[in-house]
């Protein structure tokens, strides 16, 4: 449109400087058409160059979006992998928390085993051993005397943990006496 409007200016000037009578009227006519075709390529360059940028613009909005959607893709990708990171950590807590009971397990197996495997060893020790002669007979006696009499200390004494039976005895005598006191106040 533009150019139409140029080279239709330029025919009417071409047609003035056909028709002016002096030089200077001509000079001045293809001064005119001059700048008109420097204006006309420099509009056309111009247009080019809008033409190009407008291509260019287009072409790095495509890029834009497409840059974007791999962003996404990427986000999404990084947000599955924790999610499975996640998933993983929780199973080897599990395993971890699970080889801890087993684990616990079987020290207490091999705590017990090596008890009974020490108390099997004591019973055929004693078993291989010679008889005691009276004297030590007496004395082993005499040991396991004192080993019975401190455990019926301990039951009948008020030092141990459940005051043993005595203080057991006073603790229900007196339970015993106030219910009486409370039925009596009735």
């Amino acid at each position: 449109m533009c150019d139409e409007m140029i080279g239709s200016f330029l025919s009417n000037l071409q047609e003035q400087g056909r028709a002016a009578a002096d030089a200077a009227a001509r000079r001045e006519v293809k001064t005119m058409m001059r700048a008109l075709e420097a204006f006309r390529e420099e509009l056309r360059t111009r247009l080019l160059e809008h033409t190009i940028a407008l291509d260019t613009l287009y072409s790095l909005q495509k890029r834009v979006r497409a840059a974007q959607k791999d962003k996404i893709a990427l986000r999404e990708e990084i947000l599955r992998i924790r999610r499975e990171r996640e998933v993983v950590e929780l199973r080897k807590d599990a395993v971890r928390v699970r080889h801890e009971g087993e684990r616990a397990v079987a020290m207490q197996n091999i705590n017990l085993s090596s008890a009974m495997h020490d108390i099997d060893l004591a019973v055929e020790k004693g078993l291989a051993a010679e008889p005691l002669s009276a004297p030590e007979q007496s004395k082993a006696d005499l040991a396991n005397l004192e080993f019975l009499i401190t455990k019926v200390a301990e039951q009948a004494c008020t030092k141990s943990v459940q005051g043993g039976t005595l203080k057991q005895i006073k603790d229900f005598n007196a339970f015993l006496e106030r219910a009486a006191a409370a039925l009596e106040g009735r």
